[in-house]
C-alpha cells in the first residue's frame, strides 16, 4: 500500500507543482533588448515590454517588486502595471512601510501589457532586473517571475554626460522646500507615491515651494526641463511640527 502511496505522489506531484507555476505567466518571460541610441538625449525612455496573463480560475490581486541586479549608477528605471506607471523611487505597488496600496487586479483569462522602462541618462550599458510577483494574501511567497535585461549602445558623439545633481532642503520639510541644482530646471513637480501629480510649481532661482497644505508622508520631486523632460526625481518627506 505505501508502495502505491509513493508511486501516485511521484507522478501527480509535478502536476500540482506545474500548475501553481502556471497561474501567472509572462509572453516573453525573459526580455531581452539591445539599443542602439542618442544617449546624449537625457529623456531619452527605452521601453520593455511582456503581457502578464491569469491562467487560472480565479481573481488575482498581486504585488509586484522591482528587483535591480545590476545597471550602472546613472540610470533610473520604472514600472508601468495595468494601474500606474510609477516614479523610479518607487520599487513595488504595494508596500505597507510607505502606504502603497495598489493591487494588480487580473480577472480569471484575463491580459494585460507591463511596460518596463529604462531611462539611460547619458550613460551607455547594460541593466539587468527581476520583476518578482506575490499575492497579496501572501507577499512573501513569490509566485513567478519577470526577467528583464537592457544594453545600450552609444550613437552620440559623446559618450558619457555630467549627471544633474540636484538638492531639495529642508528635508523633512513642513511648510516649504527649495532647490539647488547644477543645471536650469522649468518646473519643479510634486508626485505622491502612486505617481499622482499633487503639485507643480514654475521653478526660478532662490524660490521657496509651499507645500503646507498637504498631508505628512514622502512624495517624489521631479526636476523639469521643458526642452529635455524629467532630469532627476528626489524624495520628500513632509511632517508637520509639532511644538
Amino acid at each position: 500500500m505505501n508502495k502505491f502511496i509513493h508511486f501516485i505522489a511521484f507522478f501527480l506531484l509535478p502536476l500540482f507543482n506545474i500548475s501553481a507555476q502556471s497561474i501567472l505567466t509572462f509572453e516573453p518571460a525573459d526580455v531581452e533588448e539591445v539599443f542602439q541610441a542618442d544617449i546624449s538625449n537625457l529623456s531619452l525612455d527605452l521601453q520593455l515590454e511582456t503581457i502578464v496573463s491569469n491562467t487560472s480560475d480565479d481573481t488575482l490581486l498581486l504585488k509586484w517588486e522591482r528587483m535591480v541586479l545590476s545597471q550602472p549608477q546613472e540610470w533610473l528605471t520604472q514600472v508601468c502595471d495595468n494601474n500606474f506607471c510609477y516614479e523610479p523611487p518607487v520599487f513595488t505597488n504595494y508596500s505597507e512601510e510607505h502606504n502603497i496600496n495598489e493591487p494588480v487586479v487580473i480577472l480569471p483569462g484575463a491580459s494585460f501589457k507591463l511596460i518596463f522602462h529604462v531611462l539611460p541618462k547619458g550613460v551607455a550599458g547594460t541593466g539587468s532586473y527581476e520583476l518578482p510577483f506575490y499575492h497579496i494574501s501572501d507577499p512573501t511567497e513569490e509566485i513567478a517571475k519577470v526577467t528583464f535585461k537592457a544594453v545600450v549602445g552609444n550613437l552620440s558623439n559623446t559618450a558619457r554626460l555630467s549627471r544633474p545633481r540636484f538638492t531639495v532642503f529642508p528635508n523633512p520639510a513642513s511648510e516649504y522646500f527649495e532647490v539647488s541644482g547644477n543645471e536650469r530646471i522649468d518646473q519643479v513637480v510634486l508626485y505622491n507615491l502612486v505617481g499622482r501629480t499633487v503639485k507643480t510649481f514654475q521653478a526660478f532661482d532662490n524660490r521657496r515651494y509651499f507645500i503646507n497644505d498637504l498631508p505628512d508622508g514622502l512624495y517624489l520631486v521631479s526636476f523639469v526641463s521643458l526642452q529635455k523632460g524629467v532630469l532627476r526625481t528626489a524624495r520628500l518627506s513632509k511632517r508637520s511640527y509639532r511644538p
